[in-house]
């Protein structure tokens, strides 16, 4: 599932299309929006909006392959384009949502998650409401409402969107976009290496003390990353609800109604996070296509101390039960 990775702001005209959109697709109001550029997103946008290459779907088929057994795979290429916007945020996320659906459609082994316009929690509700009913699996959401502005998924404004995530029984996979004025990862790509981490665990304890995880309990709500700190710091955030003294809400029961991917490169940290989630609240991961994503998945995953029965949950059945995957992920013909 891929990040917001290293990203320049640019004011674009007020005529331009999105990225590798066409000359053909127009963004309702045509005002100008600034627009987040990267070569990586770009190539997202083309593949979205232009069709997926073969070899950029063939990689995910090797591993699909590879995994004996796993039928489907669920694919997010979010590139929180519509999160950061200030204007036009619906219209970017339907449009983002409109390229899934249609270049990948007839890809049965993916399922996509949708982009919703997390500045607006109303317009997020709708979108997400709109998305869930065409068939998407979910929806992928980042740390920061407003993007390069921050904001805090806990804002009640966005009450509207958790409350529809939760009526729908959605899954929400959350994954970091960066950390702002946090001028100490400039250097050693510290952005990736653990800037991210830092970013996702900010944005979820505020989730755990504010109670969000258990007031929304219809909603399955994933952690990318294998959970970043939380996993390792929970103690630290009960011992801080302690202390609080009933402000917050107890952070060990929302943790324990998340989800969590794999993708922490380590076998005995994916051991600790099964013993400390359950393995049933623990799914495969790789945050492909991006450098700082595990070229081999499997390895770590095979690696670590799992039973066969283990194994099953974190490849496929606990990914069935919370996601929508489409019906026909499972045909072969």
């Amino acid at each position: 599932m891929p990040g917001s990775g290293g990203v320049v702001v640019r004011q674009p005209d007020q005529s331009e299309n999105p990225p590798g959109s066409g000359a053909q697709r127009m963004v309702p109001g045509r005002v100008p929006l600034p627009v987040w550029r990267w070569g990586v997103l770009d190539s997202f946008l083309a593949a979205l909006c232009n069709g997926p290459s073969a070899s950029f779907l063939s990689a995910f088929a090797v591993e699909l392959g590879a995994g004996g057994g796993i039928l489907g795979l669920l694919l997010a290429l979010n590139t929180f384009l519509a999160n950061g916007l200030q204007l036009q945020g619906a219209a970017w996320a339907r449009f983002l949502n409109d390229c899934m659906w249609e270049q990948f459609r007839d890809e049965r082994r993916f399922s996509p998650l949708a982009t919703v316009p997390l500045q607006d929690g109303k317009l997020a509700a709708e979108v997400l409401e709109e998305s869930m009913a065409k068939g998407f699996a979910g929806a992928m959401v980042g740390t920061l409402p407003h993007g390069e502005h921050g904001g805090n998924l806990d804002d009640p404004s966005l009450d509207p969107f958790w409350e529809t995530a939760s009526k729908l029984k959605a899954a929400i996979v959350m994954h970091p976009m960066f950390v702002c004025g946090e001028q100490r990862l400039a250097d050693y790509d510290l952005v990736n290496g653990i800037g991210r981490l830092v970013d996702s665990s900010i944005a979820v304890s505020r989730l755990l003390f504010s109670g969000h995880i258990l007031k929304y309990s219809g909603m399955k709500f994933m952690l990318s990353h294998g959970g970043a700190a939380l996993p390792y710091g929970l103690g630290r955030l009960a011992r801080s609800h302690v202390v609080q003294a009933g402000k917050v809400a107890d952070p060990r029961n929302g943790f324990a109604a998340m989800y969590f991917d794999t993708c922490i490169f380590d076998s005995d940290s994916l051991d600790y996070l099964v013993q400390k989630a359950g393995v049933d609240h623990v799914m495969l991961g790789s945050d492909a296509p991006f450098p700082i994503g595990d070229p081999e998945p499997l390895k770590v995953f095979n690696d670590a101390k799992l039973t066969p029965a283990q194994k099953q949950l974190i490849l496929s059945t606990t990914a069935q039960t919370i996601f929508k995957v489409r019906a026909d992920a499972w045909t072969r013909s």
